[in-house]
């Protein structure tokens, strides 16, 4: 039984739909799209203030680093770049 989304169906608030695509990133279903969106998720984070202490960017992008495949750091840096210069 499959219980895949398409990244574009990930729902929620912010930080929920972060999570889910990270998550998905980590199990290896995540295509270029879903990429993309967390390249955008993580751009729109990284303008929120810091709450309760924690670095949500950080947090989200030590995960996806560790979790996902070999390729994920250049591949997510050019998404990154490309709306989050800096």
């Amino acid at each position: 039984m499959s219980t895949r989304v398409a990244p574009e169906a990930v729902a929620g608030a912010l930080r929920g739909r972060m999570l889910q695509l990270a998550m998905m990133h980590a199990f290896e279903q995540a295509t270029r799209d879903a990429r993309e969106r967390m390249a955008a998720l993580l751009a729109e984070l990284q303008r929120e203030p810091v709450r309760g202490g924690v670095d949500y960017v950080k947090a989200f992008m030590e995960y996806i680093l560790e979790t996902g495949p070999a390729d994920t750091l250049p591949a997510l840096d050019e998404q990154m770049r490309r709306r989050a210069p800096g």
